[in-house]
């Protein structure tokens, strides 16, 4: 449970974002607006991120 976490926070977003991006991308400029470019995402930053906040957060409760 431990692993499975992490790799549905990072791994499958990191797999999916590309996919995602183009998609996103294709569909509005097949609607007649210019291409919307997503910036890269760094979801294992996001993820430590979140993670520093959630032990900052329990030591303040402590």
């Amino acid at each position: 449970d431990e692993q499975i976490h992490p790799y549905l926070l990072i791994e499958c977003p990191r797999i999916t974002f590309p996919f995602v991006r183009r998609v996103v991308s294709d569909v509005t400029r097949d609607g007649g607006f210019p291409p919307l470019n997503l910036e890269t995402i760094d979801f294992l930053a996001l993820y430590r991120n979140e993670l520093a906040r959630r032990a900052a957060e329990q030591r303040a409760d402590a």
